[in-house]
């Protein structure tokens, strides 16, 4: 009788050791994905920008602001072999409904121009005027506590993903060149 109960006391030290190493691979999981997925998204669309179009703004809250070529359908517009710029793209930290996240927002460029690529004017080069701007950010990733742009040549993305405990932490960096 005392065998059995002590193997069921270690079929439940077991079984409880697998839940928590569960419970940790799912946050981890989770943490890594959300900080790929929006390193990801704000890379692609920087790369998509140009140097002069470029503002970084420090904050708080953090974040860049540029000029896309992408057309609110997704699609660009070539005339005579260059881009044409259709939208600001604004992507800061902010916090949803009492999480930290990476968003983002958009607004027209005030004239479709053809290059040298528009600058990207006054007040929309700060992320404060974003902020107050109407339309709700979206977001990109979620649980990411810091995110810095770093205005070098290449450009420095950093962002840290972490849960709400503080016991998972993750940084990702990713160095990004404008390509237009």
């Amino acid at each position: 009788m005392a065998l059995t109960g002590l193997l069921m006391l270690c079929v439940q030290q077991l079984l409880a050791a697998a839940a928590r190493y569960y419970n940790h691979s799912q946050k981890s999981i989770e943490l890594q994905q959300s900080l790929l997925a929006g390193c990801s998204r704000v890379a692609v669309e920087l790369g998509e920008s140009n140097y002069g179009s470029i503002v970084v703004d420090p904050g708080p809250p953090a974040g860049v602001i540029f000029i896309t070529p992408r057309q609110f359908d997704g699609k660009t517009s070539i005339v005579n072999g260059k881009a044409q710029w259709f939208r600001m793209v604004a992507f800061y930290s902010d916090t949803i409904k009492g999480e930290p996240c990476l968003v983002w927002k958009e607004r027209p460029v005030p004239t479709t121009t053809v290059p040298p690529y528009p600058a990207v004017p006054p007040p929309w080069d700060k992320i404060p005027a974003w902020q107050g701007f109407g339309q709700p950010p979206k977001v990109v990733a979620r649980r990411i506590t810091d995110f810095t742009v770093t205005d070098t040549t290449p450009l420095l993305l950093q962002m840290t993903a972490s849960d709400e405990s503080g016991r998972y932490e993750f940084i990702v960096e990713s160095r990004v060149h404008p390509k237009n």
